[in-house]
């Protein structure tokens, strides 16, 4: 094949010779008389190219041996110029005569190529692409469609020309560079109003004279009712422009189109721009008309027939074949990736036709809406292999839940171990499209445009259900493809946030410092807190904030401080804090998770950030967060018993430890105890004068708590308590006994029971016996006398249930009445 493109293009260039025996298209030796003067030298260069080198002509028998049939070099002019097919019917007579007619897909580029003459060359001609009748402008930031008027004069009696056989014809255009415009859509650009009469009239004017002229050609009968014609859609359609007619007024030209054209054809005409994506996926489409579809309607059930062919299935099929279609290619080879996706505005016209058609989707052949479906991956007459194949799962589930129809990805495509050989072109994409630099913001009619915009959500879906496979190499690869950066990027974005979290999420889960510093790089800790939710609790809103702060968790691994400042940095101590209202048991683990880490070298921020208020909520409602007091409280200890707070104790105190106390008692977890005691003990240790002592143990009601904490099973609790005890000891005055004051803020009464005289014949067992006695007594007095010394039963232990005081000695001790005793001694 390439020494055959080599020698016709060496005919391009002017050679008027015919091709040396070897590759000779013709059944014969050679075209020229057998007399002619350069006969000779022809001769020689055929002896000196002969396979042999050797001085032995080929005669004539052995070069019709190796020609080959018309049949063979018709199927290569088609894709050949058209100038170059008329070269070569132009140097050998078995191309014009023998080759030419049985030709069936031509290509014109120039306007003076649509020449009726040349046309009668042609006969078996049944698919023609004109290239020249539209060409672009660039003005400054716009492009501009212009009309050729010669080819739009030519065109029609051109084509009439091929009557017979004629089936398709799509219109195309050219750039500034003369190259075809792949994927031209005319709907996506202004047409400019000319300002003058003709022949000066404006591209928007031309081109609906075109659309009258073949409307014209069809009622005339000039063109064959079977002619499928593709490429053009009315200018009005793109009026951000031109407004000088506005969007949706009658519309002569399609109205007129609606009832000429063939009515196979009218049904499958666009509507205000659906055009676009079909052009885009590099497949044909009907006349996109600027008319409602339900005026089309109308006037396609007044034309004969009308009526049948909108209530049939054949409508929802086309629908079903014209998904855009989407092509991700490999380096270096020839397998690409084919993703279908509908858009909206045609699966709306799915449900319309359905109803309009009155059709019950359940009863229609599965295999009908199949291969419909499989149409969509077709690009001409090039069928992809089903490994190749992706139809998005937004569009499975719209056509499942929206339309009726049920597809089964993997009757049209590929499963995703069948796309893994796609990772890398796929991140590409990604790359592409992030890439500030990347030409994807061009117009979208050049050749370097970014076509997969649209597409993006899906490349984050499948980049997350490759990772969710838990393949190291595979991550790996994705990581090498520079897909890290892009994944941030994507956060924020809601279209492909969650998608975007999820793949981050299992990347950095692979706990390799290199992912995590890649993303460190890219700013992923700051887009991590952007998404943190404290107060939106959608459903959507939580998942991300879940996997947001799990990702968090995943960089903290190390604990490394740098990490924790750039969360700092980006505010997200604030949200943490936040996080800790949720009713969500994953936020509020992983918030306290967090703010553990924070709390070792970072107290004041967290102290600055009202942490503690945070902290006291989960406590004191410990019925919603039971499954965290555990992490509270080991916060909350850091916290308190932290020196950045010591300034701050005694006020704290006042307000809290009564709380704190009460959270005590009520609990019976170890861990949460053991903490809450340390705080407490914390708290009751810093303060230091007597008076505000007294008051503290009279307001937070603790002491009866700290007597008790004595017995603590917990060895740490245990002697921390008397340690606590022994502090209050050594800050009491001592008073008296005669002076009535209270001694040990009157808390045990028994003192004045045990006389210090060495001849008392009172024991310890009788000052107990004795004790209850006299306290019944001195009730009797106070309520008399208002006497100065009261037992209050609250301090000393917790026995009446009702909550009111009564005098008891109750509760205490033996190790703490040895110790009163023994000082009482001293006195």
């Amino acid at each position: 094949m390439n020494n055959i493109l080599s020698a016709l293009a060496s005919w391009s260039n002017g050679g008027r010779e015919p091709m040396d025996p070897t590759t000779s298209t013709s059944n014969e030796p050679y075209t020229d008389r057998a007399d002619s003067p350069i006969s000779a030298d022809r001769a020689a260069k055929r002896r000196r190219r002969s396979p042999s080198c050797n001085d032995e002509v080929i005669d004539c028998d052995t070069a019709k041996q190796l020609a080959l049939p018309p049949e063979v070099w018709a199927d290569v002019m088609e894709f050949l110029p058209f100038d170059m097919i008329l070269t070569c019917g132009a140097v050998s007579r078995s191309f014009l005569h023998e080759t030419m007619p049985i030709i069936t897909t031509l290509r014109i580029d120039k306007s003076a190529q649509m020449n009726m003459v040349v046309a009668a060359r042609f006969r078996d001609v049944t698919d023609i692409d004109i290239n020249c009748l539209m060409f672009t402008e660039m003005d400054e930031m716009h492009a501009d469609v212009e009309v050729r008027e010669e080819s739009r004069i030519r065109a029609v009696p051109f084509l009439s020309r091929f009557a017979r056989t004629l089936n398709t014809v799509n219109f195309g255009a050219k750039n500034e560079a003369g190259g075809d415009i792949v994927g031209f859509a005319p709907a996506a650009h202004a047409f400019w109003l000319g300002d003058e009469p003709y022949p000066n009239e404006g591209a928007r004017e031309s081109l609906m004279m075109f659309i009258d002229t073949l409307s014209g050609a069809f009622i005339c009968g000039a063109l064959p009712a079977r002619l499928k014609i593709s490429g053009l859609s009315c200018p009005s359609i793109n009026d951000s422009i031109n407004e000088r007619r506005s969007f949706g007024s009658q519309c002569s030209t399609c109205q007129r189109a609606c009832k000429s054209f063939p009515l196979e054809s009218v049904i499958e005409f666009e509507c205000r721009g659906s055009s676009i994506p079909i052009a885009r996926s590099g497949r044909h489409y009907g006349l996109d008309v600027c008319l409602q579809k339900a005026e089309i309607e109308s006037i396609i059930e007044s034309r004969p027939g009308g009526k049948e062919l909108l209530r049939s299935n054949r409508r929802l099929l086309t629908l079903l074949g014209s998904g855009r279609r989407y092509e991700i290619k490999s380096d270096g080879s020839s397998d690409s990736l084919v993703i279908v996706k509908y858009t909206k505005i045609q699966l709306e016209e799915m449900k319309r036709v359905i109803r309009y058609a009155e059709l019950d989707v359940q009863k229609l052949s599965m295999v009908n809406l199949r291969d419909a479906v499989t149409v969509s991956f077709r690009t001409g007459d090039s069928w992809p292999l089903k490994r190749q194949c992706y139809l998005t799962d937004e569009s499975l589930t719209s056509l499942r839940d929206d339309v009726g129809i049920c597809i089964d990805r993997e009757s049209i495509g590929g499963s995703v171990s069948d796309l893994l050989r796609y990772v890398k072109p796929i991140c590409r994409a990604l790359t592409k499209y992030y890439d500030a630099a990347a030409p994807h913001n061009e117009l979208e009619f050049e050749e370097d445009q970014f076509e997969f915009e649209d597409i993006i959500c899906d490349c984050f879906k499948i980049i997350r259900q490759f990772l969710e496979l838990q393949n190291d190499a595979l991550v790996q690869d994705i990581v090498d493809a520079k897909a890290v950066p892009c994944l941030i990027s994507g956060l924020g974005n809601p279209e492909v946030n969650l998608e975007a979290a999820t793949s981050l999420e299992l990347i950095l889960k692979n706990s390799k410092e290199e992912y995590r510093k890649i993303g460190i790089d890219a700013g992923v800790i700051s887009k991590l807190c952007s998404l943190l939710e404290p107060f939106r609790v959608t459903p959507i809103n939580v998942s991300i904030s879940e996997i947001a702060v799990l990702s968090l968790i995943n960089i903290l691994a190390d604990e490394k401080k740098e990490y924790m400042d750039a969360i700092l940095k980006s505010g997200g101590l604030r949200k943490l804090l936040g996080l800790l209202t949720s009713q969500n048991d994953v936020l509020v683990d992983s918030a306290l998770h967090l703010l553990n880490i924070a709390a070792r070298d970072r107290v004041q921020n967290l102290l600055n950030e009202r942490g503690l208020d945070s902290l006291f909520r989960i406590i004191l409602s410990p019925e919603d967060h039971l499954n965290h007091l555990q992490k509270c409280t080991t916060l909350l200890c850091k916290l308190l018993t932290s020196s950045v707070f010591v300034q701050n104790r005694k006020e704290f105190a006042k307000k809290r430890l009564s709380k704190l106390a009460e959270a005590l008692r009520r609990s019976e977890n170890e861990i949460v105890q053991t903490n809450l005691a340390l705080v407490c003990f914390k708290v009751v240790t810093s303060v230091k004068d007597e008076y505000e002592v007294r008051n503290l143990m009279m307001a937070s009601n603790f002491l009866s708590t700290l007597v008790g904490l004595q017995d603590s099973p917990i060895d740490s609790v245990s002697e921390e308590a008397t340690s606590c005890l022994q502090h209050i000891m050594d800050i009491k005055s001592y008073y008296e006994v005669e002076s009535g004051e209270h001694l040990a803020w009157g808390e045990y009464r028994m003192l004045e029971l045990v006389d210090s005289d060495e001849e008392s014949s009172f024991s310890y067992e009788e000052a107990l016996e004795v004790s209850d006695e006299q306290a019944m007594l001195e009730e009797e007095h106070a309520k008399d006398s208002n006497a100065r010394m009261e037992l209050r039963g609250s301090w000393v232990g917790d026995n009446d249930v009702d909550g009111t005081e009564s005098p008891t000695l109750l509760g205490i001790p033996s190790n703490l009445l040895g110790l009163i005793l023994s000082q009482a001694m001293t006195l």
